[in-house]
C-alpha cells in the first residue's frame, strides 16, 4: 500500500499548492457565510444567523450582513448560512482570532488537498486495479477542469469537506471498519443533511454495524447542537430547509431537474431575486440575479415519491450486486438530480469515483465514457454553450445529460461486473 500511496500523496500535495497559488483573488463567498454566522453568534445577534422568513428560499443573506461586509471593504457575493446551528457556535471561536481573509487562505490550501484525498479514498473504496497515481490524476483533472471543482474551490465551499467525509466513510465501510464509517457519515450529515439520506441504504440493506456508528455519533452531534445553540435556532434552521424544499431555484449552477421542468412549463411563475437591491421584482431578464418560484404541493409530493423510488432502486441494485461500492455514486447522483437545490459542487463525490470506469470498461471504452461525461462540462466548452443563449436551460440540460450518463455508466459497470461473477 505504501508504494501505491506515496506518489499519489505527492500528486495531491502538488495540486493543493498549485490551486492555492491560483486562488489568491478567490472571493470565498460560501466560506464567508460560515464566518459571518460565527461572528454574529459571538455578538449575540441570533436573529442574524439565518435569513428572515420570506416563505421561499431567496438565497439572500440576513439583513445586516451586506452592510457589515461593505464596511469591511468586501465587494463580492454574500450568501446565507444554511448549515446546522452547531457550526455557527463552533465558528464563533475563530472569528476574533482569525480574520476572514486569513481563514480563506488556509481553506484555499486545505480544500484542494481534500479533493485530492477524496479521489484517493474513492480509489481505496473501489479497490481499483489502476495505480493510485493514475486514478488520482484522472479524478483531479475531471473535477478541477470543470465547474464541479472550480466553483467549489473559488468559493471555498464547505461541500468539499462534506464530500470528503462521505467518501472517507465509504472507504472505512469497504475496508472492514463499518462502525467508524458510520460515525464519519454522521459527521458529514451533521454538516449537511443529505448524507443522512445516503445512510438509509444501510437501513434497507440491514448494515447494522454501520448504522450503530451513524446513530450514536449523529445523536451525540444533534444533542450537542441543541445543547449549545438552543432549540429556537434549530427551529429556524429547519424552517429554512423546508423553504428550500418548497422552492424551485433557477440558476445556471443548480444542476437539478426541477428548474429544467419549470423552464419548460412555468416561466410565468418565476420571481426575480436581485441580490444587489435585496428586494424582488418581476422582470423578464436581468443579469446578476436569479429566479425562484413556489413549488406546488403535488410537485413536492412527487419529488418525495421520487426519492423513495431512488432508494428502492439502489437497494435492489445493491442486493443484486452484493453491495458493489459503485452503488453509492449512483445514489448520490440520482438524489442530487431530483433534489430542489443541487449546486454543481454537490457532484464532487460521485465525480471522484469516475476514474474506476477505466478499470471496469477497459482503457479505450473507459476513456471514451469519461470524455463523453466530462468534456462537455469542461470550462471552455461550457463557456461556449453558455454563450449560445442567455437562458440557463441549455447549460442545465447539457449538465444533466452528462451527469445522467455518468450515473448510467456506473450502473452498467455494476451489472457487467455482476454478470462476470455469475
Amino acid at each position: 500500500m505504501a508504494n501505491h500511496t506515496f506518489p499519489a500523496l505527492i500528486l495531491i500535495a502538488a495540486f493543493a499548492v498549485l490551486s492555492f497559488m491560483a486562488s489568491a483573488q478567490a472571493p470565498s463567498s460560501d466560506l464567508l457565510a460560515t464566518w459571518l454566522a460565527g461572528h454574529f453568534y459571538a455578538e449575540g445577534a441570533l436573529d442574524q444567523i439565518y435569513p428572515a422568513d420570506s416563505g421561499l428560499y431567496t438565497m439572500l443573506p440576513p439583513s445586516g450582513w451586506v452592510e457589515f461586509m461593505t464596511a469591511q471593504g468586501y465587494s463580492h457575493d454574500v450568501f446565507p448560512f444554511i448549515y446546522p446551528p452547531l457550526w455557527a457556535w463552533v465558528a464563533q471561536f475563530f472569528t476574533d482570532i482569525l480574520p476572514f481573509h486569513s481563514l480563506a487562505r488556509v481553506a484555499s490550501l486545505i480544500n484542494p488537498a481534500l479533493i485530492g484525498g477524496m479521489v484517493f479514498m474513492a480509489w481505496r473504496t473501489t479497490r481499483s486495479t489502476l495505480p493510485s497515481v493514475v486514478f488520482v490524476s484522472v479524478g483531479i483533472v475531471a473535477i478541477a477542469a470543470t465547474n464541479i471543482g472550480q466553483v467549489a474551490l473559488r468559493d471555498n465551499q464547505p461541500q468539499i469537506l462534506v464530500s470528503f467525509l462521505t467518501v472517507w466513510a465509504l472507504s472505512r465501510l469497504y475496508n472492514e471498519q463499518p462502525r467508524s464509517g458510520g460515525a464519519v457519515m454522521a459527521l458529514a450529515a451533521a454538516l449537511k443533511l443529505t448524507p443522512a439520506f445516503y445512510a438509509l441504504l444501510w437501513v434497507t440493506r440491514r448494515k447494522t454495524r454501520a448504522l450503530i456508528g451513524f446513530t450514536i455519533t449523529g445523536a451525540a452531534l444533534a444533542g450537542l447542537s441543541v445543547l449549545v445553540a438552543g432549540w429556537p435556532l434549530h427551529a429556524t434552521f429547519l424552517h429554512q430547509i423546508g423553504a428550500i424544499s418548497d422552492t424551485v431555484f433557477l440558476s445556471k449552477l443548480n444542476f437539478s431537474i426541477d428548474p429544467v421542468i419549470a423552464q419548460l412549463c412555468c416561466t410565468d411563475a418565476f420571481l426575480f431575486i436581485d441580490p444587489a437591491l435585496s428586494n424582488t421584482a418581476l422582470v423578464e431578464t436581468q443579469a446578476g440575479g436569479w429566479y425562484i418560484m413556489a413549488k406546488p404541493p403535488l410537485w413536492s409530493a412527487l419529488s418525495g415519491l421520487a426519492l423513495v423510488m431512488v432508494l428502492a432502486g439502489c437497494t435492489w441494485l445493491a442486493a443484486k450486486s452484493q453491495d458493489d461500492p459503485l452503488i453509492w455514486p449512483v445514489l448520490m447522483i440520482t438524489v442530487s438530480l431530483i433534489s430542489p437545490l443541487s449546486w454543481v459542487y454537490h457532484y464532487l463525490a460521485p465525480a471522484a469515483f469516475a476514474p474506476v470506469l477505466l478499470d471496469r470498461f477497459g482503457q479505450k471504452a473507459g476513456t471514451l465514457t469519461l470524455l463523453a461525461v466530462f468534456a462537455p462540462l469542461s470550462l471552455p466548452i461550457m463557456a461556449q454553450i453558455d454563450a449560445i443563449s442567455p437562458s440557463p436551460l441549455l447549460v442545465q440540460g447539457t449538465s444533466l445529460a452528462c451527469l445522467t450518463l455518468l450515473a448510467t455508466a456506473f450502473v452498467v459497470a455494476i451489472l457487467r461486473k455482476q454478470a462476470k461473477i455469475s
